[in-house]
């Protein structure tokens, strides 16, 4: 009688220690999911930010191609008002501040 008490007992621990083992094996899986997730997310994120500075970088190169390749005076004095300030001998230039007070519009109909 006793014998067969203590195989009953030993199968109880022994089931035990299993659960136990898959709770805490299981537990950590889902935790290890979870920070997977969590970098693939930064990854699609990541992609996302690349893909768009990858396009202003294009944007930006066809525009210094434009520039030195340029044959147009027209546009290359554009540039050099816009980007650089130049003006001509005779011009006068007039900078405004921007307002800083609020002011209030009335929108009428």
């Amino acid at each position: 009688m006793k014998q067969k008490r203590w195989r009953s007992f030993l199968w109880a621990c022994g089931i035990c220690f299993l659960c136990a083992l898959g709770f805490i094996l299981g537990s950590s899986l889902l935790q290890a999911w979870r920070e997977y997730q969590h970098f693939r997310q930064r990854e699609i994120a990541y992609q996302q930010q690349l893909q768009g500075r990858q396009d202003e970088m294009l944007l930006k190169k066809a525009y210094l191609n434009r520039i030195l390749d340029s044959k147009d005076p027209q546009f290359i004095e554009r540039i050099a008002r816009q980007k650089l300030g130049y003006v001509r001998p005779d011009e006068v230039i007039f900078r405004f501040e921007p307002d800083t007070e609020k002011t209030v519009r009335f929108n009428f109909p």
